[in-house]
C-alpha cells in the first residue's frame, strides 16, 4: 500500500490560499485539511491497488478462459502473441511511473509547504534544489518510457513536468518569498491540470475500460458455459455455477461505479477552485473550496466502497 499523499498539492493550496486571504478564515483551516488528507490517502491506496492489479487481472481472465474452453491449451504464446501465462501484458515500468508521479506530486506539495515557513535562505535554496532535482528525475523517467514501443503516451507527461521544474527553479531565485509561493500556485495551474488530465485518461484507458471489458468477457463466458452444460449438471452443480455468475454480475456493476478517473476529475475541479481562491483572496472563494472538498471526499468514499466490495467478492471466489 502506498502511504504517501499523491495529491497534496491541493492540501498545500488550500492552506496557502486561506492564509493569504482573510484572517477570519484561519479558524476554518484545520478541519478541511484533515479531511482532505484522509481522503487523499485513501484515494492513493485505492488507485494504486487498481493499477497494480492490471496484470494479475489479465492473468485471471486467461486462466478462466482456459477453464471454460477445453479446446485451448495453456501456452506462453498464442498465434505468435505472448499470453498472460508467464508474461505481463502491461509494462510495470509504465505503471510504476504513473504511481511515481502521484508520489512525486505529494513530495512537491510537502516541500513547498515546508518552504513557505522556512526563513533561512540557505536551507530554502537547498530544499528547492532538491525538489527540482526530484521532479527532473521523474521527467527523465517519462522521457525514457516515451522511447519504448507501446508507451509513447508517456511523452506527454514530459512537458508539464518540465514546466513545474522551471517554476520551482524560479522560486529559489525570488527574494520575495511569499509572493513567489503565491505565483508558483498560479503558474502551476496549467501543468498540474495537464498532468491530472493525462492521469485521468490513462486510468480510463488502462484501468476502467480494460477491467470492464474483461469482466464483461468473464460474465459472457460463464453464462455461455452454463447454458451449454446445464442439462448435464446436478441441481447442486447448477446452483454453484449460478452463484458464480451472480458474483460476476455484481462485480461488473461495481466496476461501473468504481471510477478512479472520476476521483481525479474531482481533484482537478478542486485544484481549479483552489487556484481561483488564491487569485481572489476572498472568504467567499474559501467557502467554495470547502464545497469542492466535500465533493472530493464523497467521490473518494464511493471509490473505496466499490473497491472493498470487489475485494470481498474476489475473496469468496477463492
Amino acid at each position: 500500500m502506498i502511504t504517501s499523499h499523491p495529491f497534496r498539492p491541493y492540501y498545500w493550496l488550500v492552506l496557502v490560499s486561506m492564509l493569504v486571504g482573510s484572517q477570519s478564515c484561519k479558524q476554518d483551516v484545520t478541519a478541511p485539511i484533515e479531511r482532505f488528507q484522509k481522503s487523499t490517502s485513501v484515494a492513493t491506496a485505492a488507485i494504486a491497488t487498481l493499477y497494480n492489479d492490471l496484470n494479475a487481472f489479465e492473468r485471471r481472465l486467461y486462466f478462466q478462459e482456459l477453464a471454460y474452453d477445453t479446446t485451448k491449451r495453456l501456452s506462453r504464446k498464442h498465434d505468435g502473441q505472448l499470453t498472460p501465462f508467464m508474461d505481463d501484458p502491461f509494462s510495470m515500468s509504465a505503471v510504476q511511473a504513473r504511481l511515481g508521479l502521484l508520489r512525486q506530486l505529494g513530495t512537491y506539495a510537502e516541500r513547498l509547504s515546508t518552504l513557505s515557513g522556512n526563513k533561512a535562505p540557505e536551507q530554502f535554496q537547498t530544499n528547492t534544489a532538491s525538489l527540482a532535482n526530484s521532479l527532473k528525475a521523474l521527467q527523465g523517467t517519462f522521457v525514457s518510457l516515451s522511447a519504448i514501443n507501446g508507451t509513447n503516451d508517456a511523452a506527454r507527461y514530459v512537458g508539464p513536468l518540465g514546466t513545474i521544474v522551471g517554476i520551482v527553479g524560479k522560486l529559489a531565485l525570488d527574494q520575495k518569498r511569499d509572493e513567489a509561493l503565491r505565483k508558483a500556485i498560479i503558474d502551476g495551474e496549467q501543468p498540474v491540470n495537464q498532468l491530472l488530465d493525462f492521469l485521468k485518461e490513462d486510468l480510463d484507458k488502462y484501468v476502467a475500460t480494460t477491467r470492464l471489458a474483461g469482466m464483461a468477457q468473464q460474465l459472457s463466458t460463464a453464462s455461455l458455459f452454463y447454458n451449454g452444460e446445464k442439462n448435464s449438471l446436478t441441481r447442486e452443480q447448477r446452483q454453484l455455477r449460478l452463484a458464480e455468475i451472480a458474483q460476476l454480475a455484481e462485480a461488473y456493476k461495481l466496476l461501473q461505479t468504481a471510477s478512479p478517473s472520476s476521483v481525479v476529475r474531482q481533484m482537478k475541479i478542486t485544484h481549479q477552485t483552489l487556484v481561483q481562491a488564491t487569485k481572489e483572496n476572498s472568504p467567499l472563494s474559501a467557502g467554495l473550496v470547502l464545497g469542492t472538498i466535500d465533493e472530493y471526499e464523497s467521490s473518494v468514499a464511493g471509490l473505496l466502497d466499490a473497491i472493498q466490495q470487489l475485494h470481498a467478492i474476489n475473496q469468496t471466489k477463492q
